[in-house]
């Protein structure tokens, strides 16, 4: 009985075609004929509710910011490895220096 195969049924997976719209590749920067500022020729009331220039200049200087504080953190990890080396290399030395003495 233990060496009777168990036999399990594998599931089906069944993969759908999409419609075509659903199909495109949709851009952020993609320009269509069907955005509502264009159906009309009337004149809107223009809102300010962000989106704007400002928000993109933020992004950016945080975007430099956080790319600034990560080249010191390198450097400082960098500068903290030499002078790890320097002084184990003092001590190889002071080290070595010690074991090979001539006695006159």
């Amino acid at each position: 009985q233990d060496l009777a195969p168990s036999i399990e049924k594998t599931p089906q997976m069944v993969i759908l075609q999409r419609p075509e719209e659903e199909q495109q590749v949709s851009n952020r920067l993609s320009f269509s004929l069907t955005d509502p500022l264009l159906q009309s020729s009337e004149l809107g009331e223009w809102t300010e509710e962000g989106a704007g220039w400002e928000e993109a200049a933020e992004e950016e200087d945080l975007d430099a910011v956080i790319k600034d504080q990560r080249q010191q953190e390198r450097e400082r990890r960098r500068q903290e490895q030499l002078r790890k080396k320097q002084e184990k290399e003092l001590q190889r030395k002071s080290a070595g220096n010690k074991l090979a003495t001539k006695i006159p």
